[in-house]
């Protein structure tokens, strides 16, 4: 931002070229753990699911392969959602998944039976992120679930790539990855009381939490 003059999210909307290699990049990324959180997470039960800048539906077509009666929807700015349409029809789910265009600072899509957030809270600080939760929160229903896939800070002083990762919110976005505690207050502030905590095989977290 001090180099650039503009937060990260719009530089990337004045410079396509850049935002398409940085969308590649996160799709690349939640290909990698994508199986990991269906493996680690059970979403039966969940009848329509929406994922909050949820990017290219990467990990909504993994969700919905593996859940075949769920509906899903994935809910991100104009110029993402554009092309997420292309992957959800290339993934033959799209009778059952539908896009949204979406600022989470300002509206989010009602109606769902569950929300997903994926990489998403690491980009902004803990006010910023109270206002994307309580736009959830609002459109949610009583005791709905909040999913959030995010690295997670482990206690102690041993390395971890969360802390390097850490470091690269704070210079890139401002934003910050989190301890468990952290979460549990950033979710609570917001009207959500934490569940669990799930470590996957890809080295990212599912927290499950619920709507109060």
């Amino acid at each position: 931002e001090k180099a650039h003059g503009l937060p990260v999210s719009d530089w990337l909307e004045e410079n396509p070229y850049a935002a398409e290699v940085f969308n590649e990049a996160n799709a690349v990324k939640s290909a990698n753990s994508s199986r990991a959180i269906v493996d680690a997470y059970d979403f039966s039960g969940i009848n329509t699911l929406t994922d909050v800048g949820g990017g290219l539906g990467v990990l909504m077509a993994e969700i919905l392969i593996a859940n075949s009666l769920m509906n899903g929807i994935v809910a991100d700015i104009p110029s993402v959602v554009c092309k997420t349409n292309e992957i959800i029809k290339s993934r033959g789910i799209e009778e059952r998944c539908k896009t949204v265009e979406c600022n989470f600072f300002e509206d989010i899509p009602s109606g769902s039976d569950a929300y997903l957030m994926s990489n998403i809270l690491h980009d902004w600080s803990n006010e910023q992120c109270h206002v994307i939760l309580k736009n959830c929160h609002k459109v949610m229903k009583p005791k709905s679930k909040l999913l959030i896939v995010e690295m997670v800070i482990p206690p102690g002083n041993q390395p971890s790539i969360a802390k390097l990762l850490d470091l690269e919110m704070l210079v890139t976005t401002g934003g910050c990855e989190r301890t468990e505690v952290e979460f549990k207050t950033l979710l609570d502030s917001s009207g959500f009381k934490f569940c669990r905590n799930m470590q996957t095989k890809a080295g990212v977290c599912l927290i499950e939490s619920i709507r109060l």
